[in-house]
């Protein structure tokens, strides 16, 4: 991954970071990384009003910043809020990617996984399965129906948000229907 050296100072210096992961630089997530390897960037996202917001993790990162008008407004409220960010317990030296999944799946979380295809489509519910190339997920739509398994490579993941706004209000919808 570029920029490994450098993310990993930022995370060791507890510097809030906006991420792109895209080559149309408009948009980006904000928050602290939690973990980096080679295989990607597990992010504490924040949402525009600074609170948490879950987790989102990177297989592919273009260009960060930190410093910027925005990582300073949401450190701020950060602060102004006494908010720490939420955290995953990572153990050291483990392939950071099997290790997002693994957790993942045993904790039962919600996930909206963005694969690499032609559209770049994304879905959303819990892994059900975990193998050694691809993982199974229960599949939940915006109003919290099960509508089936998708199989998912995992070297198509190249984006994962994990018990975000969005993932809890389907997880609230699945768990009471």
């Amino acid at each position: 991954m570029k920029f490994l050296n450098e993310l990993t100072k930022i995370m060791n210096q507890h510097q809030m970071v906006a991420v792109y992961n895209s080559n149309e630089n408009d948009f980006y997530y904000t928050g602290y990384i939690q973990a980096v390897d080679d295989t990607g960037l597990l992010l504490s996202k924040l949402n525009y009003g600074g609170y948490n917001n879950g987790f989102v993790f990177f297989t592919d990162i273009i260009t960060f910043e930190i410093d910027s008008l925005d990582t300073k407004r949401h450190e701020k409220l950060f602060q102004i809020r006494k908010i720490k960010p939420e955290r995953f317990e990572i153990p050291e030296n483990d392939n950071l990617f099997e290790t997002i999944l693994k957790i993942c799946f045993e904790k039962n979380l919600f996930c909206n996984i963005f694969k690499i295809e032609n559209d770049r489509s994304d879905v959303t519910g819990f892994i059900s399965e975990l193998n050694k190339e691809s993982i199974c997920l229960n599949c939940i739509d915006p109003y919290g129906n099960y509508f089936g398994k998708c199989y998912i490579e995992k070297s198509d993941i190249y984006q994962l948000f994990i018990e975000g706004e969005n993932e809890q209000v389907r997880r609230l919808l699945y768990e009471n229907s």
